[in-house]
């Protein structure tokens, strides 16, 4: 709850930083890094939607459109997409109980209440920062239609945003080093014309540990 409230309030007040330098729209409140800032409130969103479960309505209700402020106020897919994710399977697990003890009233009532919850949230969403950086990615790439986003180049910038094309690049860097570098890492520094450059990070955790910290440091890290 202090999370969201050193998310939303800043935002609010329109004392917080903002989401991205340029182009995109978004808040992060009194935090800094988009990323790691979307990650861990898509993490605590099922440990926060457990907590809310056996308290009132009221609260509940209150706590509910806090974090769907938090959410939708970064601008970025993460925090959405995982939101998403959790209330759907929380959603079948809760109507599931129903239907085994044969509550039919309830799961038509919960039911319809869901419909109403989705169109609310739809509503919503279409007037977030969430949605016009959707926009303004979808305009960038030039896509007018959902099939002119099925090439390998649409897919990486939209929805990965550029880090399959960054891994594939760090893979040529690790399949061209020596077997120490295959071992110990490349780390984050490559010569070209014998100037130091520092490296792209690939920003997917699992492959940046391996291919800079080499096989023994990708052990001891998840070990």
């Amino acid at each position: 709850f202090l999370y969201l409230l050193f998310l939303v309030v800043p935002e609010l007040l329109h004392v917080g930083f903002s989401s991205y330098a340029h182009s995109k729209v978004g808040g992060l409140g009194w935090f800094y890094s988009t990323n790691e800032i979307g990650g861990i409130l898509a993490i605590l969103g099922p440990f926060f939607f457990s907590y809310l479960k056996n308290k009132a309505w009221f609260i509940q209700i209150l706590a509910f459109a806090f974090y769907l402020a938090g959410i939708f106020v970064i601008g970025t897919k993460v925090p959405v997409l995982a939101f998403l994710i959790t209330i759907f399977l929380f959603w079948i697990s809760f109507l599931w109980k129903l239907i085994r003890v044969k509550e039919w009233k309830k799961v038509f009532f919960h039911c319809l209440c869901s419909i109403v919850g989705i169109l609310g949230f739809g509503i919503v969403l279409f007037s977030s920062s969430f949605y016009e950086n959707i926009k303004i990615h979808l305009d960038f790439l030039e896509i007018k239609q959902v099939r002119d986003l099925m090439t390998f180049h649409h897919i990486d910038h939209f929805v990965f945003s550029e880090r399959l094309s960054f891994l594939m690049d760090t893979q040529k860097e690790y399949n061209n080093s020596s077997l120490p570098s295959k071992l110990l890492g490349i780390g984050i520094v490559i010569y070209e014309k014998e100037e130091p450059i520092s490296m792209k990070m690939v920003e997917m955790d699992y492959f940046d540990i391996f291919y800079h910290y080499g096989i023994l440091g990708f052990l001891l890290v998840f070990l």
